[in-house]
């Protein structure tokens, strides 16, 4: 018998599973830069040169 998958939604950081969002605050490393959420690491990588870059961090 197989199990049944469950899709999760969520909407906001603070709701049920919102810790999954890449709005949630979990910072992170990556080239000696902090970036303070997933979706500041990925609207950065729209700029090409390293000032616009590193202010999203």
């Amino acid at each position: 018998m197989e199990k049944k998958m469950t899709e999760i939604k969520f909407y906001r950081v603070n709701d049920a599973y919102g810790y999954l969002s890449n709005f949630a605050p979990y910072p992170f490393e990556i080239n000696g830069l902090i970036w303070s959420t997933s979706e500041h690491y990925f609207q950065a990588q729209k700029f090409l040169d390293k000032e616009g870059y590193s202010l999203g961090a």
